[in-house]
Parts: C-alpha cells; structure tokens; sequence
C-alpha cells in the first residue's frame, strides 16, 4: 500500500522496517489515545484490571490538568485582585478564599462514604444498592446542607465579622458581613452537588469529575477578571471565585444524573435508614481521619511559631512547601486506585490488588525518594530563586522534610488501597497514636532540641507508631480477605 502524497511510508515494502517518520508517530499516538479513551471488556480479571488501570490514568491526567489550570488561575487572579481591591480589602477575600479548605470537612465525611458504598456496589454489579446509596447520599448531604446554610444565617445575624477580620475602613466593615454569607452560601448549595463527584469516583470515572473542576477553575478565572474590570465590590468578587466552581459542580450534577446515568438520579423514595446509617458510619470515620490527620501534621507551624519565634516559623513554612510537589503528584496518582481496590475486592480480584500495590508502593518509595533527594541537595538553590534571597535553615530540617515527604508518601499510598477496602478505623486508631505521641514529645523536647526536631519527631512517631504497624496488618488483611467467603466483602 502506497503512502498518501507528500508523507514517508509507515513500513518500508521491501525491508519490512518501520519509518522513524512524523506519520507514523502520529499513528501511534492517535491508537494510544483510542486505547486510553476506549473501555475494555471485563469477562477476564486481565481485563477488568487493565480497564481499572486504564480509569486511574485517564483520573490522574484530568486531575493534574485541572491542578495546573487552578494554580495558572491562582497566579494571574491575585495580582490583580491586590490591585483592585487595595491591601486590607485583598487580605479580607484572600481569607475567605482560605476558608475553602476547611470545607473539606463540611460533609462529614459523607462524601467518601458514598464513594466508598459505590465502588463496592459496582463491584458487585448491585445497580439497585448503588441507586439507595446514591439517594441516601442525597438525602443526608441534603440534611447537612440545609443545617449549615441556617447555621451561617444566624452567624451572619450576630457575628460581626469585620471584628473577626480586623478591617478597619468603613468600606471593608461593610463588605465583611455580606462576603462571608456568599461564601457560606456557596458552600451550602455545593454540599448536595457533590455527590455527583463522589460517585463518579466510586464508579471510577473521576476524570469527569476532574474535567468539570477544570471548567469551573476556567469560569472563575473569567468571572474573576470581569468582576475586577466593571470595579465589583468585596462579595461580588467572592461570588465570581466560588459560584463559578460551585456552578460547575452543579452542571456536573445535572448532566451526570440526568444524561449519563439517569438510573442512579437520587431519588429520596428510595432511601432507607440502612442505607443512611450506613453511610453515616462509614462517612464519620473518614471524618475522624481527616481530623486527626490535620491535628498531626497542621499545627506544627504554631509550634514552631510558639517555640522559635515567627521568623523562624517563616522558615519552617517556606521548607514545608518546598516539598509541596511531592504531595501533589501523589495524590494525582494514588487517589483513582482507592476505588479501584474496592470494586476488585468485591470481585476478588486479588491477584490484581496485590500486583498493584506492591508496585504502587515500590513506585512511590523510589519517585518521591528521588525527587524528595533532588529538592534536598538543590533547595538552597531554589528557595534563592524562589524567593529572590537565601533563606538559611537547619541541614537537619532540609533532610527532615525530605524524609517524611517520602515517608508520607508511602503512607499515603497505602492508605488508598485500606481506604478502598473499607479499613478505616484501624487508620484512625494508629494516626490517633501517633498524633498524641508527636504532639507530646514536641511540647516536652523541641524547645530545647532545636526546630529541626519538630518534624523529626513526626518521622519517629508516624514511622513507628503507623507504618510499621501497618507492615504486619495489610498482609494479614490481604489474607483474611482471601479466606472470606465472597458474601461478607
């Protein structure tokens, strides 16, 4: 077969070797692409395990895409909202803007409980208990919503929050108030919209989810612009921010329930106190484990701050976020398999949880080593060109957050796979060691030790106190899993 005009042949017809050609690398890429956006057959566990496979990747790409597109976001909105706004005005929404972690927490932990309920209901090919968890989701998200939205109407009647926010010009007074009812609301509305989300990702189609975030990050960017452009007030420019993102994850709401998959549209008829009590449990101890994972690793820089002064918590920070890339990148890839080990322990698919784990695990342990090792021997390099200055620290602090971003990483790996497989309390009670030992050795030893050996004492405490229990309980668990009849997974 002849090649079309003007191109170089795939294949040489005489000698039979391929061309080192545009063409024939255009091929390749565009058949990767259509295996990649392509769904596998599921009649052999090597099928369903490359279609799992294939799931995590399409997830892990679209949530990197949509990281970047926040961050992109991020970088041209600020400076010009600091122009906009002026100093304390830009402080006061850049607070607001922080308050969005905290939603993270908003649900209760519902959210993942429904993920978690899903996956396994998919598992098991069970489309009747995927709809009553769907729709007890809604049900209870629904009921956690509306208490929040009263909740911030009767904060927003007594509170003054320019105290709360210490402005003090008669414009940011007045703006305070109205900005943080917009947030709250916001958030409200977006509670109930989420579960869209969380059962993409149970369904292991997270990559919507992520193309959606990344459409709402889009919209906000403009809004934002726009807002700035016709000189918007304080809480029009909170409503640009958060109702752009909160509207995406509306329209996903819709489009999923209502085009993609109309059967799981929640329905409150078909909730029921099982399926609820269900979700609760299982969502409460999510909570419990973000809590405590916050506690652990969130006030350290008050310690420092308390112990060492603020310059040096200054310090502390700026080596903290040195390894921020290291986080990022696992969560972009872990986080896809944590459904994906629900739904294959539901089909007892173990020789795939296996595999992946332990490659999942080497993976990590050697990627984040070695970024982790890079960043340690260039940080003074970077944190110069970072900052425009030197920012002398510690050599044992630098080696100290390369340590345990590594160690974290690890960590956090392995808590995908428990997660997926329903072993959450078991985090909860050794993350709940730890965290009390750490905090305690830190109260009593790091004054006198030096900064360095606040986060040595979290490496110590979470590496004895939670991975190394976890070496001899994930092992057991694969074995009694196996041993169970598949009725009780």
């Amino acid at each position: 077969m002849m090649a079309p005009s003007g191109a170089l042949p795939y294949a040489c017809a005489q000698c039979g070797k391929r061309s080192s050609g545009m063409p024939y690398l255009s091929l390749k890429f565009l058949r990767l692409a259509r295996a990649l956006l392509t769904a596998r057959s599921s009649s052999t566990e090597d099928d369903r395990g490359r279609e799992r496979l294939r799931r995590a990747f399409l997830t892990s790409m679209a949530s990197l895409l949509a990281r970047f597109g926040s961050i992109a976001a991020l970088l041209v909105t600020v400076p010009m909202a600091l122009s906009h706004l002026g100093p304390e005005r830009f402080g006061m929404w850049m607070i607001i803007s922080s308050f969005a972690a905290l939603m993270a927490f908003a649900d209760f932990g519902i959210g993942n409980g429904v993920l978690n309920l899903v996956a396994n209901a998919s598992g098991a090919d069970d489309n009747q208990e995927m709809r009553a968890v769907t729709a007890s989701g809604f049900v209870s998200l629904a009921f956690v919503g509306s208490v929040l939205a009263a909740g911030m109407l009767v904060s927003y009647a007594f509170v003054d929050w320019a105290e709360v926010f210490k402005v003090s010009s008669p414009l940011a007074r007045a703006e305070a108030g109205p900005s943080i009812l917009v947030f709250m609301l916001c958030m409200a509305v977006g509670l109930p919209a989420s579960l869209a989300s969380k059962v993409q990702f149970g369904l292991q189609s997270g990559y919507a989810t992520n193309l959606w975030v990344g459409i709402g990050g889009i919209a906000a960017l403009i809004t934002v612009f726009l807002a700035i452009r016709f000189n918007a007030s304080v809480p029009i420019m909170t409503l640009a921010l958060f109702g752009s993102q909160q509207l995406a994850a509306v329209c996903n709401y819709i489009f999923f329930f209502y085009r993609e998959r109309r059967d799981l549209a929640p329905r409150p008829s078909l909730a029921s106190k099982k399926h609820v009590r269900a979700v609760l449990s299982l969502g409460t101890s999510f909570f419990f484990l973000q809590l405590i994972g916050v506690i652990a690793f969130r006030v350290d820089t008050v310690l420092v701050a308390q112990f060492f002064g603020t310059a040096q918590a200054g310090v502390y920070a700026v080596y903290e976020r040195l390894y921020s890339p290291i986080v990022m990148l696992v969560s972009v890839a872990a986080t896809p398999l944590w459904p994906a080990y629900g739904e294959a322990l539901k089909r007892q698919d173990f020789a795939w949880i296996r595999r992946i784990l332990r490659v999942s695990m080497l993976v990590t342990l050697v990627g984040t080593g070695a970024i982790a090792l890079a960043l340690a021997l260039a940080s003074d390099t970077v944190v110069t060109l970072w900052l425009g200055h030197p920012l002398a620290a510690p050599t044992a602090l630098i080696v100290g957050f390369a340590v345990w971003r590594t160690l974290d990483a690890c960590g956090s790996t392995s808590s995908m796979f428990l997660n997926g497989v329903g072993a959450v309390r078991i985090q909860a009670v050794l993350a709940t060691l730890m965290c009390v030992a750490g905090f305690t050795l830190k109260l009593l030893y790091a004054r006198d030790l030096g900064i360095a050996w606040i986060i040595w004492f979290t490496i110590l405490t979470y590496g004895l106190l939670y991975a190394v229990p976890l070496m001899f309980i994930i092992p057991r668990l694969l074995r009694t899993m196996m041993n169970r009849p598949a009725s009780t997974l």
